[in-house]
Formats: structure tokens, C-alpha cells, sequence
């Protein structure tokens, strides 16, 4: 099956009868909720859909808008991590480097701020497989459902339905890999993602920078 797009749905939470807002985004974009209010809460449904027209069963989750204008890095979207809105640190950046064949992907250690409460994760790394002279989209994630931090292994998957299903999910960002010419230098990209971030996949800022 060939994903070509995300169908969107999503509606203010708790109001019965309220309809769903629908909107379908090609694949390996970011997602994001358009014509929201700030401070309210949205229940959000994300289905792939292939290139038939085949839709898959919904991710769902709940969003709340950031309820003050921020700038700079924290112009970044919010997510939320158990209804509660989140952020990473202004210093967290995710990086990789590309040989024809394979990348290495390297998150930074970082602290995910929720509420008033700080959570600290270790430096982490994955690899992931290639073409040469390909782009490939990819979404990271940690699987952390008590939200203790520390050393936790790094979560690598094309596809945005799989970063955001699972207790205890946060997500980290999305890196676009350019692997390199048979015999060339390898590639390097990625960058800050701090001030975005966060469970629930809602919104992922994108870390695309890219140097060869």
C-alpha cells in the first residue's frame, strides 16, 4: 500500500454535535490544525489514505492550542502530553549524516517541559536505511508512558499514524534524509527543534535544514 496523504479531522472537545473540520495533506508534510482558537481544546483524527483512496482506522488524540503568542523557536506549534500542553527545550536539535545507503539520526539530550514539570532525556541515536540519491521522510518519537526521562531508545518510523499511537508516545520531530550519489561525500542535515515538539504528534516541526 502506497501512502499518499493524511486525512485531517478534528473539532472542539467536550461540545456534542460540533462538526469535524476535514482536511487531507499530502504525505511527508507537516500536519497542523488550522483556524483554531488559542487555549481551546480540539479532539483531533488522522487516518493515511493510499493511493486507492483507502483510508486507515484513526489515530486519535486531543490538542490544546497555546494560549499566548510566543516568537522566535517558540513560535513552534504546541503539543500535549496527556491533555497538557508541552515544549521542548530551546536547546534540543536533532541531526543526522548520510552515506548512499544508510543515515545515522542523532537527538540531542534535551528536557521536555509539561505544565511546571521538567522531564530530562539523555542523547540518543538510530539508524535508517536508503537509496542513493532518495529522500526519505521520517518521524521520531520516544515511548516513555511514565515520563520518567533518562536514557531512552530512539523511535524511527515513515509512517505519521505509527509516531502518534501508544500510551506514553512523545514526539520528538520530523527529519527529511537526503541520501548521496554512489561514491559521494555524505550528506549532512536536521537542526533546533526546541520550543515545538511534544506528545500526542499533533504537530511536529520539522528539522529539513540540509548541507552537504
Amino acid at each position: 500500500m502506497t501512502i499518499i496523504a493524511q486525512e485531517l479531522r478534528y473539532r472542539v472537545a467536550g461540545v456534542d454535535g460540533t462538526e469535524w473540520i476535514v482536511d487531507r495533506i499530502p504525505a511527508g508534510q507537516n500536519i497542523e490544525l488550522r483556524s483554531v482558537r488559542r487555549g481551546v481544546t480540539y479532539d483531533v483524527e488522522i487516518r493515511n489514505v493510499d493511493h486507492t483512496g483507502r483510508m486507515s482506522a484513526p489515530a486519535t488524540l486531543q490538542h490544546t492550542v497555546g494560549s499566548t503568542i510566543r516568537e522566535g523557536a517558540l513560535a513552534l506549534p504546541v503539543n500535549s502530553v496527556a491533555n497538557i500542553s508541552s515544549v521542548w527545550d530551546v536547546d534540543t536539535s536533532v541531526t543526522y549524516s548520510a552515506t548512499d545507503s544508510v543515515a545515522t539520526v542523532s537527538v540531542s539530550a534535551g528536557t521536555l517541559v509539561i505544565g511546571g514539570t521538567t522531564i530530562n532525556y539523555g542523547a540518543s541515536s538510530a539508524s535508517v536505511a536508503g537509496a542513493p540519491e532518495t529522500e526519505k521522510t521520517i518521524y521520531l518519537f520516544y515511548d516513555d508512558p511514565r515520563l520518567e526521562g533518562g536514557s531512552v531508545d530512539l523511535g524511527v518510523t515513515e509512517d505519521y499514524i505509527t509516531s502518534t499511537a501508544g500510551n506514553g508516545r512523545i514526539a520528538i520531530t520530523t527529519l527529511k534524509i537526503t541520501f548521496p550519489a554512489v561514491g559521494a561525500p555524505p550528506s549532512t542535515g536536521g537542526g533546533g527543534i526546541g520550543g515545538g515538539g511534544g506528545g500526542g504528534g499533533a504537530k511536529n516541526p520539522s528539522a529539513e535544514q540540509q548541507a552537504v
